[in-house]
């Protein structure tokens, strides 16, 4: 397989949706694919290893393009930056055979004006913008947010191949944009399982907890991942159990340009001195490849908050290196973690401290029953090598 494919996607930093073009674009290029990844803003000291260390090919344009202005206006200058990342490519003759855009659908509209995709255009929709935007309570943000939510609505289907990232998330497209009435196909994100070497040995770890064990929980510090919950649910475990020395450790994308970011860090803090849970609860930012992997394989189980996630790659992440995932019965999880089996599902937020429970009184024979249960479930379902088959067979396709 032989094509060109360029990956426009707004922010290479280290997210979910990040996560995915980087795999896809990996996994097209170790098929035989020239693969070029164009973003508006590329942070090496926030960013994946294959964009830093000359696995992909990485260019920015339009970084001087402010994310916000006056702490307002995001999708206008989102879609600005994606635009412009367009405008750039055609004035540099940069087109692909193939073009996999993301996130801001109206990139579709400049990939196809520009005629920058020579055979496919391929969206990802990981999940619609329109209700990823709930704040809406003053006229002026309804007023605002009208021709954003109606361009998203007519350019979601601009694109000769509509990916979206799990059963849930096409559920929620086809009900949401009631126009789009071609084909959707989901495909699952990856997980390099090649990658992924048990038996990491981190001293970051060591040095943080000793050899204590943990509960981990990986998410970016926004609101919407409910991370007040995880403290919660640990502060209920602390006090029903004897697991006194029990560690909780949290690791999650931090971005000082981001209010919310800060506030809620700051917030959570308060919260874990409220519980009096410091010498328990640890809070890191933007950890390193190494330390994040060995958190995964060292924990207890990985607990993951955010309900109605759209599909949520950590609980993959985690079963990779064989350990169980706690997570809400709905959204992503529910397609990913196997109740019982690889993992626990929750209807209520007691049922996050109550699996924690669960999770530190399981025998050795269950353990390793539930490590194995928990590989072969992601090399089955969610490999890279799945995948990157999978997206390729959807490019060829005529």
């Amino acid at each position: 397989m032989r094509q060109s494919v360029a990956f426009i996607h707004l922010d290479l930093g280290i997210g979910g949706a990040e996560n995915l073009v980087v795999n896809a674009a990996k996994g097209l290029k170790d098929l035989g694919c020239s693969v070029k990844m164009y973003t508006s803003h590329h942070d090496r000291s926030r960013a994946f290893r294959e964009t830093t260390d000359g696995t992909l090919d990485v260019k920015v344009y339009g970084n001087w393009i402010p994310r916000q202005l006056f702490g307002r206006f995001t999708i206008l200058m989102s879609t600005i930056r994606m635009v412009w990342i367009c405008i750039m490519m055609w004035v540099n003759r940069e087109r692909a055979d193939v073009v996999f855009t993301d996130q801001v659908s109206a990139t579709n509209v400049a990939v196809r004006v520009l005629g920058l995709a020579k055979r496919r255009l391929v969206f990802y929709c990981h999940y619609p913008d329109v209700l990823l935007c709930v704040d809406r309570k003053n006229l002026f943000k309804r007023i605002y947010r009208l021709p954003f939510d109606w361009l998203e609505r007519y350019t979601t289907s601009v694109c000769d191949v509509l990916l979206v990232n799990s059963e849930f998330t096409a559920e929620t497209l086809r009900a949401t944009f009631e126009n789009v009435k071609r084909k959707v196909e989901v495909l699952y994100p990856p997980i390099d399982t090649d990658s992924i070497k048990p038996g990491v040995d981190c001293t970051e770890l060591h040095s943080l907890i000793g050899n204590a064990t943990s509960f981990v929980s990986l998410n970016r510090y926004e609101r919407k991942k409910d991370l007040p919950l995880v403290i919660e649910a640990f502060a209920d475990f602390n006090r029903v159990t004897n697991h006194k020395d029990m560690k909780l450790v949290h690791a999650g994308g931090y971005d000082p340009r981001l209010t919310e970011n800060v506030v809620l860090f700051k917030e959570l803090e308060d919260q874990i001195r409220r519980l009096s849970l410091e010498k328990n609860v640890i809070l890191l930012k933007n950890v390193s490849d190494s330390l994040r992997s060995a958190l995964l394989e060292k924990a207890e189980a990985v607990i993951y908050s955010p309900q109605f996630e759209h599909f949520g790659i950590v609980p993959c992440e985690a079963m990779a290196v064989g350990t169980p995932v706690i997570a809400w019965n709905n959204g992503g999880p529910k397609e990913s973690v196997l109740n019982n089996k690889t993992g626990w599902l929750c209807s209520d937020r007691s049922g996050f401290s109550k699996a924690m429970v669960s999770a530190v009184h399981r025998d050795e024979n269950k353990r390793s029953e539930m490590s194995k249960a928990c590989r072969d479930r992601v090399v089955k379902k969610f490999s890279l090598a799945a995948f990157s088959k999978n997206l390729a067979s959807l490019i060829e396709a005529k």
